[in-house]
């Protein structure tokens, strides 16, 4: 049997961490009146708001899935307020997806749609860098 004061211990930093995560959120609230949040498939939450389209400067990109050959590439532009991320309303956008070789192929009007949402140039110009370090790589014939 194990001392409970271990168990009171672990209760009361999972309540003081509960706590802090509640006032950062309410922090937010007051400066975004729209913020909503999501939550991913493997139970990420992030917060949004339409506010953010505008004045986004960052942007979080990964894809979908990691054992999918094909798996979608997803572009999450946020502002960070202090220790938390304020994502865009939408939070993440297909811009693209793997290459079977390595790599991502852009999708055609990426660019638009992240334009049309009132993101920002500056992520735009960080998802092209990200698009011109991750060319789609060629079979190489000899390999086969």
């Amino acid at each position: 049997m194990e001392d409970i004061s271990k168990l009171i211990g672990r209760l009361e930093k999972e309540i003081s961490d509960k706590s802090r995560e509640l006032l950062l959120i309410r922090t937010q609230l007051v400066k975004y009146q729209d913020l909503g949040y999501e939550v991913d498939r493997w139970r990420n939450t992030r917060l949004s708001s339409s506010c953010v389209n505008s004045v986004a400067d960052q942007v979080d990109i990964c894809h979908s899935c990691g054992c999918c050959e094909d798996a979608t590439l997803l572009v999450m532009p946020f502002v960070q307020e202090g220790e938390q991320k304020v994502y865009s309303k939408p939070v993440m956008f297909n811009v693209g997806e793997k290459a079977y070789y390595g790599g991502d192929n852009p999708y055609p009007g990426w660019r638009t749609k992240l334009f049309e949402a009132g993101i920002q140039k500056v992520v735009v110009e960080l998802v092209e860098k990200y698009f011109e370090s991750n060319k789609p790589q060629k079979c190489d014939e000899e390999d086969e």
